[in-house]
This record gives structure tokens, C-alpha cells and sequence, in this order.
């Protein structure tokens, strides 16, 4: 019952009528948070009603949605070449695959890279570890280490391309020849978001390690900054502060004890979202057009968590909602964060 820190903050406020008649562009980089149009949703409905006109700058989703998200990724994957990974559809497991294991298909050998199931139906994507073969379009994996079923049948499997802001010629994110390859343009006051970082630190399990692989996110983070004012320096760019997890409930029912919250949240995601904030939440960053967004304080991850109503154990048939994924929010959780990208838009109209 002390205080333990304090921190002086402002509260910035615009009126409805802010931005009257303004045209904004804006381009969301992300992983599957920002993928299937999971941000650009909630965006485009509340600019709907807005007297701003956002645009939306992207290749992936629908026509008046566009973005660039992509399940699995990291900053590195936009800082460089990528890595190729395969989605595979999944209906009625009864052991979801953790983060780590290691599954056969086609004598290639694959990493599970991202587990997105909600009872038993949904997918896994994999990055092939060893073997020149493809993923079969259908069939059957089969477990070489970790956790999961011995065998998962999957119906459909895709392939995410390589990353469309990379140039060849220089071997680095380049946001003009990502504009001039898609025959897009973004101008004076459009913004660019990233919305990363899940992925990046998700399976630290020590604080050292978690401190180097945000040094490396930082060197990521500050080569993005360095090319996009390079070729404007009136685009404004927002780092999405990335948000928190679900209960251990959540990471149960997608993991196992492959993972957990607990770690997840005191390691890497930590250091991240502190970094972040030491880093940019200034007015001289404000002033060069590097913006915060704070999504991590105003998501909801209690309620706006996918749960499902579950038997409190195997002696009690009585039912309790219960988280049934780790990190991805409900509709109402995407609202809410797509709400702090508003307010964000809006202020600096």
C-alpha cells in the first residue's frame, strides 16, 4: 500500500469536427493482429462516421480495407527477406501443437511457428526447418518433438509470400520501392503503423535474452524510421505498444505447458513494451513524427479474449467461462485498439 512509481502524463483531447474535410492515408504493418482485416474493420467503421476520410495503403485484404499483416511475423521478417511460412487448416484436434514443435509432411521437416485454434478447429503455420519438399495441400502431419497429437490432419495449406517492402538492390526495407512495386503513394501527414512484436519475443525464456533480441528489435525499429524519412519526412510513424496476453487458461488451451503467461509477460514482453517507451515517448520523437500508441493500456484482456464455457474439472459438472487463446483478442478487443489508432489520427489531423 506505497506508491511505488509515478509518471506525469498528458491527456490529449480533439473535437469531433478535428480534421474536417482532410484526407488521410494510412498503411498497417502487422502480424495476425492486423491480418483477415482484424484491424482495418473497426478502423474503417469508425472513420465511417467520421469527417476525416482514411484511406487504407496495403496489398493484403479487402478492396476498402487494405494492410499489410501477416500471421506469424516479426520486425525482422519486414527488416529483411522474410521467412516462408505455411498455414495449414485444422478441424477436430484433441491436442493442439505448441509453439516449438517440430512435425514431418513430404520428407520435409516443420516448425510450428503460430497456433491460432479455438476448440479444436482453426490453424498452425509452419516454417520448414529441413528438406526441399513442400507441404502436401492436404493430409497429414506427424510429430517428430514437443506436444500436440501424434497426427494432425489438415485440409488446405498456403503459403505466405515474401516481404513486399524488401529491395533486392539494397537487401533492406525500402518504403519506395515497396510504393512503386504496388502502384500506391503515401504523402505529406499519412501515417504508417507497425503493429509487431508478439512473435519476436514470445518464446524468451531469460532476461538476457530478452534484452538482446529487443537491442536487435531497436536496430529494426530505427532502420524503418531512417528509410521512411529518408524518402518523407512528414509521413508520421506510430509503433503500436504491443499488448498484453490472456490468463494461463489461454495459453493452457492453445500450449500445453509449452508455454506460459506468466513468462511471456515478465520477459520479453516486458522489456519490449518498456523499451519502447523509454524510447519514444517524448516530444522530441512526437516532434520527428515517431508516435506511440497505447494499446496495451486500453485492451481488455479479460473480457475481450475468445472463452468458451468449460466443466471446472473432471469431478464437478459445473461450467465457467474460460480463456480459450493466448494472444489474439475477440472483435470487441481489435474495436479497442483500432479506438487508440483513431484517437491518435484524429488529435494530429
Amino acid at each position: 500500500r506505497k506508491i511505488l512509481e509515478t509518471k506525469t502524463q498528458q491527456l490529449l483531447s480533439s473535437s469531433l469536427s478535428s480534421g474536417n474535410g482532410v484526407m488521410r492515408k494510412v498503411l498497417i504493418i502487422g502480424d495476425s493482429t492486423v491480418d483477415y482485416n482484424f484491424m482495418t474493420t473497426p478502423l474503417k467503421e469508425i472513420f465511417d462516421n467520421d469527417v476525416i476520410d482514411l484511406q487504407f495503403v496495403g496489398t493484403r485484404g479487402d478492396t476498402d480495407k487494405k494492410h499489410e499483416g501477416r500471421s506469424g511475423w516479426k520486425y525482422s521478417d519486414y527488416a529483411g527477406n522474410s521467412r516462408k511460412l505455411t498455414k495449414v487448416l485444422i478441424a477436430g484436434i484433441t491436442n493442439v501443437p505448441s509453439f516449438g514443435s517440430i512435425y514431418s509432411n513430404n520428407d520435409s521437416t516443420w516448425l510450428c511457428q503460430e497456433v491460432n485454434v479455438n476448440a479444436g478447429t482453426g490453424y498452425l503455420k509452419f516454417e520448414k526447418i529441413d528438406g526441399v519438399n513442400e507441404m502436401l495441400t492436404s493430409g497429414t502431419l506427424l510429430k517428430v518433438s514437443g506436444s500436440g497429437d501424434s497426427s494432425v490432419n489438415y485440409s488446405g495449406a498456403s503459403i505466405d509470400e515474401g516481404n513486399p517492402f524488401y529491395n533486392p538492390t539494397t537487401a533492406t526495407f525500402d518504403i519506395q520501392h515497396y510504393l512503386t512495386q504496388t502502384n500506391q503513394t503515401l504523402g505529406n501527414g499519412d501515417w504508417i503503423f507497425f503493429q509487431l512484436g508478439i512473435n519476436d519475443v514470445f518464446s524468451i525464456q531469460t532476461l538476457l535474452e530478452a534484452k538482446n533480441k529487443v537491442d536487435s528489435i531497436m536496430t529494426d525499429i530505427n532502420s524503418f524510421i531512417s528509410n521512411i524519412h529518408g524518402f518523407n519526412s512528414n509521413i508520421r510513424i506510430g509503433f503500436s505498444i504491443t499488448i498484453p496476453p490472456a490468463n494461463q487458461d489461454g495459453f493452457g488451451a492453445n500450449y500445453g505447458l509449452g508455454q506460459l503467461s506468466e513468462l511471456y509477460k515478465k520477459t520479453g514482453l516486458l522489456e519490449l513494451q518498456s523499451r519502447l517507451i523509454e524510447t519514444f515517448d517524448n516530444d522530441t520523437s512526437r516532434a520527428n513524427n515517431i508516435f506511440l500508441i497505447s494499446n496495451h493500456a486500453n485492451i481488455d484482456m479479460v473480457y475481450n479474449i475468445p472463452k468458451e464455457d468449460v466443466q471446472v474439472n473432471s469431478r464437478n459438472t459445473t461450467t465457467i467461462s474460460m480463456s480459450v487463446n493466448g494472444v489474439h483478442p475477440t472483435t470487441t478487443g481489435y474495436a479497442q485498439i483500432a479506438d487508440m489508432y483513431a484517437g491518435i489520427i484524429k488529435f494530429f489531423s
